[in-house]
């Protein structure tokens, strides 16, 4: 049931104000179990890698993969497949980080925040969007990026509203000149009284450069092609059909 409702009972407030309520469905008396029990081995079809576990073993597993800082929800998947890959990338897998990997965590969301910053100061009354709340998105989107390079991903294209410059910024690595341009007040002139659209949903091209590690250790190079498609007021149009 972990599995299902692990994400309810996850530690997702960094101020620890209030521990979450355990989910009745993740209590082992709604099973008929005490702590009696949890000396008892159970067949645990493969969790973690075995085929028996005790179930202090079992919750300890479960609950650390499925009830940490990040709340990890694919119950409505419907194919088994892909349901096992994602089971066997976090069920009795160390989710610590190495110092060097801590550091270019906080790099990220240093760097993330001071532009943030820049853009509230300089650009003051301008239509965006903030970054609050979302900063754990810059650490997985890299983090992303950085693995598709690693393994030879050439190319990577993407759709949505990135919703903050920052996540642009952090998907296209480019320079900014057009949206920059665009704050300052420098408008299409084909366009009437401009676009009136926020300025980073029109889709850009760049390139990602992995800095993970020195390029000599790497069968491939570490930069991989990244293009965002228009988006223009979170509107999406998608199987246009005929009436």
């Amino acid at each position: 049931m972990y599995r299902v409702r692990g994400h309810l009972n996850a530690h997702l407030d960094p101020l620890h104000s209030e521990p979450p309520a355990l989910h009745a469905e993740l209590d082992i008396a709604n099973y008929g179990l005490t702590m009696w029990d949890l000396q008892r081995s159970f067949v645990v079809d493969g969790l973690a890698g075995r085929s028996e576990a005790t179930l202090e073993e079992i919750l300890s597993i479960l609950r650390e993969a499925y009830c940490r800082t990040t709340g990890i929800e694919y119950g409505h998947i419907m194919d088994p497949e892909q349901k096992r890959w994602i089971q066997q990338r976090v069920e009795g897998v160390s989710s610590s980080l190495s110092v060097d990997e801590q550091h270019r965590v906080l790099e990220a969301l240093n760097e993330a925040e001071v532009f943030e910053r820049f853009l509230h100061s300089r650009y003051v009354g301008q239509k965006r969007f903030g970054l609050e709340g979302g900063e754990s998105t810059i650490v997985a989107l890299r983090t992303i990026l950085d693995v598709a390079a690693d393994e030879g991903t050439k190319k990577s294209s993407s759709h949505g509203a990135p919703r903050t410059l920052e996540r642009a910024r952090q998907r296209r690595r480019q320079v900014l000149q057009r949206h920059f341009s665009e704050f300052e007040g420098n408008l299409d002139p084909e366009s009437v009284q401009g676009s009136g659209d926020v300025k980073y949903h029109k889709g850009a091209r760049g390139e990602f450069k992995n800095p993970a590690a020195p390029r000599s250790t790497s069968r491939w190079p570490r930069t991989l092609r990244i293009s965002k498609r228009s988006h223009p007021s979170s509107r999406a149009s998608c199987a246009p059909s005929r009436t």
